[in-house]
């Protein structure tokens, strides 16, 4: 038998990329979207990837919700990068600060 799965939303609460991708991608690849998840100086990076880019308004609101909601205290910046499989360049890229309640 395995060994069971670690609390991935535990994980995630911790700043963990792996996890974070892994809540991510079960919720996006779906709609065809893949993403690619690390943690720098307490900036989460988001790269997705999909052949037809959902509108980034729409996405970089989405990640800033759920990060928000998260509470991830390791996380203070988010980095949130679009572009087509197989292209170098991104199509958009997005820089914002978690808000945190005063």
């Amino acid at each position: 038998m395995s060994q069971p799965e670690p609390n991935i939303l535990q994980l995630a609460k911790q700043g963990n990329p792996k996890a974070i991708a892994t809540i991510i991608n079960r919720q996006l690849e779906p709609k065809g979207i893949v993403a690619q998840v690390d943690l720098k100086d307490n900036c989460l990076q988001i790269l997705i990837e999909a052949i037809q880019l959902p509108p980034q308004q729409i996405i970089v609101e989405y990640f800033r919700k759920s990060f928000t909601s998260l509470g991830a205290s390791a996380i203070k910046t988010i980095k949130v990068y679009g572009k087509r499989p197989g292209e170098v360049f991104f199509d958009w890229r997005h820089y914002c600060t978690k808000r945190t309640s005063s």
